[in-house]
């Protein structure tokens, strides 16, 4: 993914309303007591909601904005294009990787899986 671009076009608040439905879903499954990390975690709205839950988060970014935005609010984050080997620069695993609203961003799905694999 071009960084300068997502940069530009991810670079306001995401705002979800209380009644997002794809949210409750995302919470329930989760659950708690989990390490999960966040491919694409914006600002680190949904992030913060699963880690209210009583799970360890953090998340992977490219938007410069939504980067910072994210560290702001204290959460661990990986500045890292998906596109890219990015779980090389991950140095922990996870119980879970949450892919939320990404996938039509990746030019290559069979890295991205190798890659959340490594990170499992």
């Amino acid at each position: 993914m071009d960084k300068l671009f997502n940069s530009l076009r991810y670079s306001e608040d995401y705002l979800i309303g209380d009644s997002d439905k794809r949210i409750r879903i995302i919470l329930r499954l989760i659950g708690s007591g989990k390490r999960v990390l966040d491919l694409g975690c914006g600002d680190g709205f949904v992030s913060e909601l699963i880690a209210g839950k009583g799970n360890q988060v953090a998340g992977v970014e490219i938007s410069e904005f939504a980067v910072k935005k994210a560290a702001a609010k204290g959460m661990k984050i990986y500045d890292c294009d998906l596109n890219s080997d990015w779980s090389g620069l991950v140095k922990e695993k996870f119980d879970l990787v949450l892919a939320g609203e990404i996938l039509e961003h990746i030019f290559d799905t069979d890295k991205l899986l190798r890659n959340i694999y490594s990170v499992l």
